[in-house]
């Protein structure tokens, strides 16, 4: 949701989820001036072979022109020629920031910043328990649909996790100059989305928009998120709506919430949830 309100905003570009940027750090992260045209094939074939990648429709030849054009002398400079080229294809060629939203980036934040260090991390955190929610109802259904997420649906197993996640994102942005860190809970972002939109584009030196609003339009009319995510991202298509909130009320039961909430005590009253 947060990643289509900030994509429908003029000069922002959120892609869609792909963890490339940092499953082939390792292999190419000295990338400079002395790459060639061999290296170059072959981080294209690497590329296309993330997983995912496929969502963001471009071709082999196009891109590798576009970066034949640019001549990246780095890793970094490397990967956002293909952000820019994504949002040149989605017609968006004058966006001032780009950016990508992925969970697996939480492991990250120390490399991303030593790539990117006038980066701006945003971290959107949502009530635990809801989370669990989720992930049972997606525990259901992985088996049926083709790229649904492999996710715990153990209440335990849920609950170390996001409370080990919390404090591995919290940990490592305590690190960075906060004046390039900002945090918004999904829920207030739901019941009071013009102003915590507002703090989001003034942290990123942008001007709030009314279309960011109206995501769910944009989303159809530009498909920003792939069919083949609706059977859990459905909602992406609809107007903006609190029914995901403390819905783990009505979904979970009193024994799976106590043992949530002993196991993620802390972390949940770091964010105001307990």
């Amino acid at each position: 949701m947060l990643r289509l309100m900030l994509s429908a905003h003029s000069k922002i570009m959120i892609a869609p989820e792909s963890g490339f940027l940092m499953w082939w750090y390792n292999k190419y992260k000295h990338w400079n001036k002395d790459w060639n045209n061999s290296m170059l094939n072959e981080f294209i074939i690497d590329l296309f072979n993330s997983r995912r990648f496929e969502f963001w429709s471009m071709s082999k030849e196009d891109l590798k022109a576009f970066i034949l054009k640019h001549q990246p002398s780095d890793y970094a400079y490397l990967n956002y020629l293909i952000y820019l080229k994504y949002a040149i294809n989605m017609n968006n060629p004058d966006i001032k920031i780009w950016g990508d939203k992925n969970n697996h980036y939480l492991s990250h934040i120390a490399e991303l910043n030593v790539l990117y260090p006038n980066a701006r991390f945003l971290h959107i955190v949502r009530d635990g328990r809801d989370v669990a929610t989720s992930y049972k109802k997606l525990f259901k259904i992985k088996n049926k649909v083709r790229l649904a997420p492999n996710l715990p649906a153990d209440i335990s197993v849920v609950a170390k996790q996001w409370s080990n996640n919390i404090q591995t994102i919290c940990e490592s942005l305590k690190k960075l100059p906060q004046n390039r860190v900002a945090q918004v809970r999904y829920e207030d972002l739901v019941l009071n989305p013009i102003t915590n939109l507002k703090v989001i584009c003034q942290f990123l030196n942008l001007e709030f928009e009314p279309i960011m609003l109206t995501f769910h339009e944009y989303n159809k009319d530009k498909d920003l998120e792939p069919q083949d995510y609706l059977a859990w991202k459905a909602e992406t298509f609809e107007k903006l709506n609190s029914n995901a909130i403390e819905r783990y009320k009505k979904d979970l039961i009193e024994k799976e919430i106590k043992l949530f909430e002993f196991i993620a005590k802390s972390e949940l009253q770091l964010f105001n949830y307990m």
